[in-house]
């Protein structure tokens, strides 16, 4: 009895540490996916800017579950925009909006 015990816990914890070791293979380090990525950085402006109509004033690389993006916040028509593009289609996603900053606010 005890042995089928001892049996079932080690199929346990292999199986546990199975999957946890399949999940840390699941995300790439990031300068590895920004090595792949089919999309530069300066290619992700130029996107989010055409899209957009306005200028971009910060970029940044991410990779997640979802795969390697970039966000592009940008400054147009007395607006903040913030976009994504998709680091290996180069495609743009959905403008988020907000409205900008003015000094009064920032006091």
């Amino acid at each position: 009895m005890q042995r089928r015990y001892q049996t079932a816990l080690i199929s346990a914890v292999l199986v546990a540490a199975g999957g946890a070791y399949a999940a840390k293979d699941a995300i790439k380090p990031k300068a590895q996916a920004l090595a792949e990525a089919k999309i530069s950085l300066v290619q992700a402006v130029d996107l989010a800017e055409k899209a957009t109509h306005a200028k971009a004033i910060e970029a940044e690389f991410e990779h997640d579950l979802q795969g390697a993006s970039y966000e592009v916040k940008l400054l147009g028509g007395g607006k903040r925009l913030k976009v994504r593009v998709d680091a290996d289609k180069g495609t743009v996603g959905a403008v988020q909006e907000k409205a900008e900053k003015t000094d009064k606010d920032e006091k």
